[in-house]
């Protein structure tokens, strides 16, 4: 997203095409929107990720990304 007032920028999704996986393309990405994000004056950047996908969530804790919260998504009828 684009910086907000508050200084906070989201990053979601991140996909990675079968073809670039294990390649670094979604490291590469996602360290590009941070340092994006960074120089448009964000001072919090935040991403959402699926919990359960350890290979994402080891990327992104090796680009300074820290769980702070868990969130649950619920399709309801209607």
């Amino acid at each position: 997203s684009r910086v907000r007032p508050d200084g906070s920028c989201r990053i979601a999704p991140v996909y990675s095409p079968p073809a670039f996986r294990r390649q670094r393309f979604g490291a590469a990405v996602t360290a590009a929107a941070v340092h994006s994000a960074r120089s448009a004056g964000a001072s919090e950047v935040t991403l959402f990720t699926d919990e359960d996908f350890r290979p994402a969530n080891d990327l992104y804790r090796s680009l300074g990304f820290e769980p702070i919260a868990e969130f649950a998504e619920f399709d309801l009828p209607e």
